[in-house]
């Protein structure tokens, strides 16, 4: 280090650690160091000294810094405060861990919030903007290649702009079977503006001729075994001949979790495209939405005056994705933590200003030497921030441990590639400007406290009367309000948790050796329902005779996961003009469906078969389809309409069956179910449900590469494996056991904010009330006695919230809905447990200061009075 350089580093050093003479000092330190020199010593053995001398300088400075007139120095102040925690640590433990709690849980929201929102991960990727259009009433407007050209023939505030329309495709190589994966096909702007490149190969260009197309790297690796030679060899996709040009990097699943690109064709008809560009340097996104809009209007609407309006929102190409549930859970979540947080600085606050009234007389005797009440007013804001950035601490390995755990058990449930919750700076300084604000908020009590007491009093009095006087109407809303939420988030967790926790296939499902293939029929050979009908002949005449397949069943929806949906007309009753005909969840499958999961039937028949679809169109419903819409009448003879799915005809119901109890807690609710018969419908895309051991999808695989070779097939969520149903409906249930943990976790978190705040506001309430406690002693009053006094206290403080969080719950828990299953929400074993444990929790908050009560001198406290 330059001389100068080190010269003006100890000259700041001295300073901040409080030395009234820096010059002198290093002149000093400066001729010894030359004396040394010329006595023969060498270079870095003098500079060496001169650094530690310098050191020990500054350190003696601050060993023997006292008030001075000038005023306490910060430095010094966290010094008194690095002291006195040293001294009497277990409050500031205590205050630590409870901010800690606040801080744990908003970070972890804070991660996953943003782990949802993150920009998309390409080259200045918050730049990469989609273009969303809405009409007058909010709705999206179907766009064409026409509307593509026309804008991005004239915009100025983009610097690309191209198309994106997705979709799934069959890809086959030279050998094995076939594979369904989710494809995209984009303009050559698209590409452009992404910036990425592929691995191996290339990207398709306008010289392919639309025959080129790039895989992902999860395809390469899982359907063509890492080959990198794999670039310019031929694969059948959907059935025509393409060309794998390129390979793109791990990661890379633009725009949502697709496998295979390929260049959009202009002459594709259709109007499901979606505009993706990237904004230009100058440009903002309120200019970009304003010129697309009138670009549209001009081209859509140039000669009609009365057309409607449009309105064009260019929002991040990540923004407004998968934020339906999640972002309203997250922002309520948010909002409870702010709660806790706000809660847990008053609790620290009451911690501090016991703490602060126990050893009043040390801060006496530092006012009688001179410190004056903005010094002292310092060192308590100085001591609650060292506090709040010790609590930033713990709530930093909370949130670490919290967000690993969301990581690990539900990143296969996000629903798009850039997605990822991960522990990151981010996080660390959103935790400390927190840490920051909580600690100014929880100091400025005490220290508004004690910068008006007259501390030179306390000498000649009693602290109590002089520093703590009443504990005050804030005190006891702060109190009460802590309390009220605390009760209200241990319920409603309670309840959440428990029904959360047993979300798992119910244990008589019949799905252990039931597995899964997915099936999607489209081109012009599966247009008609009779090639459809055709297929699934073959299909089940091939496996016939197969040792290996046991039962195979057709079906639209699987167990469980059902979300084919349609509106339902119950022949004879009056429909309400002024609602919409409700929606009943609508199962095609086929006759052995009820056999293979063990429903009875109740009433009639069973689903029967149907053989085409000019068969009279007949349903079989389950016994929460009659309760909820025939008022427990005979169903059996009834009509009812499902235009989505039926059309115009009526469909007359000849059975009941029992429910199929798929879930067990959050989601056990059962449903009502209509069943057609699969012949009767003939969907295009369906699932294949077949029994047998494992080595049975390979006999399944081969039959329908026998039938169409070019016709590719899926596990569960585009996957290439075949799915167990009980292994995929408990994949699915682990959201809801992960969300229940959290919320069980939550609530004991409220719990123990909840126990330490009623600590401290009765340790602070026990000091101010010494006097009294002392006279009751004088009088005769034994320890138990003192004891039971200090206990009623605290059950007298925590009554009044506990009562406005049972009433704020009962009016809350119901509209959970659905989220809370078959669980009673004004559950009386939950709303007991929680008294209970609130109760416990008040009688354990005052062990402390009763046991520091019970054990006064009432003559040291009379004589200090």
């Amino acid at each position: 280090m330059r001389p100068s350089l080190a010269r003006r580093c100890a000259r700041v050093y001295l300073s901040v650690c409080g030395c009234r003479h820096v010059d002198e000092a290093l002149q000093d330190i400066a001729d010894e160091a030359g004396r040394r020199r010329a006595t023969g010593s060498g270079r870095l053995r003098v500079d060496w000294w001169t650094y530690r001398e310098v050191l020990t300088v500054g350190l003696y400075e601050l060993r023997d810094l006292r008030y001075r007139g000038r005023g306490l120095k910060p430095f010094l102040a966290l010094v008194l405060t690095v002291r006195n925690i040293r001294r009497q640590p277990g409050v500031p433990v205590l205050a630590a861990i409870t901010l800690g709690l606040g801080f744990g849980a908003a970070a972890a929201i804070y991660g996953t919030y943003a782990g949802f929102s993150r920009p998309l991960p390409v080259a200045d990727g918050k730049d990469v903007r989609w273009v969303r259009v809405l009409d007058e009433r909010g709705r999206g407007v179907a766009l064409d290649i026409v509307d593509l050209e026309s804008v991005r023939s004239a915009t100025q505030s983009f610097a690309q702009l191209g198309a994106v329309t997705t979709g799934s495709a069959s890809v086959r190589a030279a050998r094995g079977y076939p594979v369904r994966v989710p494809s995209v096909a984009m303009t050559a702007q698209v590409f452009e503006l992404l910036g990425e490149m592929p691995q191996l190969g290339r990207l398709p260009t306008a010289d392919d001729e639309l025959t080129g197309i790039v895989i992902s790297d999860d395809l390469w690796r899982d359907h063509f075994a890492a080959d990198r030679g794999v670039v310019g060899k031929e694969v059948r996709v959907d059935g025509a001949v393409r060309v794998i040009v390129g390979v793109m990097p791990a990661g890379h699943r633009f725009p949502f979790n697709h496998d295979l690109w390929a260049l959009l064709d202009p002459s594709t008809p259709g109007n499901n495209f979606e505009m993706v560009g990237r904004l230009a340097p100058a440009a903002t996104p309120t200019r970009a939405s304003e010129e697309v809009r009138s670009l549209l209007e001009a081209r859509r609407y140039a000669d009609d005056e009365g057309a409607p309006g449009l309105r064009v929102e260019v929002p991040r190409f990540t923004e407004k994705r998968g934020e339906g549930g999640e972002k309203m859970i997250l922002a309520t979540m948010l909002v409870l933590v702010i709660a806790l947080v706000l809660v847990s600085c008053s609790n620290v606050s009451n911690l501090l200003l016991g703490r602060a009234l126990a050893r009043a007389d040390l801060l006496a005797v530092h006012a009688a030497i001179g410190a004056g009440p903005s010094q002292v007013f310092l060192q308590m804001l100085v001591e609650a921030l060292v506090i709040s950035l010790a609590g930033a601490v713990v709530g930093l390995g909370l949130a670490t441990a919290a967000i690993d755990y969301i990581q690990s058990t539900l990143s296969g449930h996000w629903g798009y590639y850039w997605m990822r919750v991960q522990f990151e700076p981010s996080v660390v300084f959103f935790t400390l400007g927190l840490a920051v604000v909580a600690g100014t908020l929880s100091g400025l009590l005490p220290a508004i406290r004690l910068r008006g007491a007259d501390l030179s009093e306390v000498l000649r009095s009693d602290a109590t009367a002089v520093v703590g006087g009443r504990r005050g109407r804030l005190s006891g809303v702060l109190l009460n309000a802590q309390v009220t939420i605390s009760a209200l988030a241990l319920i409603i967790a309670s309840l959440m948790g428990g029904a959360l926790l047993r979300s798992q296939s119910a244990a008589d499902l019949r799905a252990d050796d039931v597995y899964l293939l997915s099936v999607a029929l489209d081109g012009p050979r599966y247009a008609q329902p009779a090639g459809r009908r055709a297929l699934r002949g073959a299909l089940s005449a091939g496996l016939r005779d197969n040792a290996d397949v046991g039962t195979l069943i057709f079906v639209n929806v699987v167990p469980g996961l059902e979300n084919s949906v349609d509106r339902l007309e119950i022949e004879g009753a009056e429909p309400d003009p002024a609602a919409r005909p409700p929606l009943v969840r609508v199962i095609v499958a086929d006759e052995g469906y009820f056999d293979l999961f063990g429903l009875q039937t109740i009433a009639g028949v069973g689903l029967p078969r149907a053989t085409s679809t000019s068969d009279e169109l007949v349903a079989v419903v389950n016994s929460s389809f009659v309760n909820t819409y025939l008022n427990g009448r005979s169903a059996v003879g009834q009509r009812v309409r499902l235009p989505a799915t039926g059309g115009d005809r009526w469909v007359r119901i000849v059975g009941v069956t029992a429910d199929l109890s798929v879930y067990r807690g959050a989601r056990a609710r059962e449903l009502a179910r209509v069943y057609l018969p699969f012949g009767a419908v003939e969907p295009t895309n369906f699932h294949l449900l077949f029994t047998g051991p494992e080595m049975a999808t390979a006999s399944v695989r081969a039959a329908i590469a026998e039938i169409d070779p070019d016709l590719g097939v899926t596990g569960s969520f585009g996957g290439t494996d075949t799915t167990r149903i009980r292994d995929l409906i408990n994949y699915i249930g682990r959201i809801y056991q992960t969300g229940g943990v959290l919320a069980m976790l939550g609530g004991v978190s409220t719990a123990l904010v909840a126990l330490i705040g009623l600590y401290g506001a009765l340790a602070f309430e026990v000091q101010r009330r010494l006097p009294e406690i002392g006279v009751r002693k004088a009088l005769g009053a034994d320890r138990r006695s003192v004891l039971r006094f200090v206990t009623r206290t605290g059950l007298r403080a925590v009554a009044p919230g506990l009562v406005i969080g049972f009433v704020l719950s009962a009016g809350f828990s119901p509209l959970l809905g659905v989220a809370l299953g078959r669980m009673n929400p004004l559950d009386p074993f939950i709303y007991t447990g929680v008294f209970l444990a609130f109760v416990a929790v008040a009688a354990a908050a005052t062990l402390i200061p009763g046991a520091r009560a019970a054990h006064v001198d009432p003559a040291t406290v009379l004589r200090a009075d």
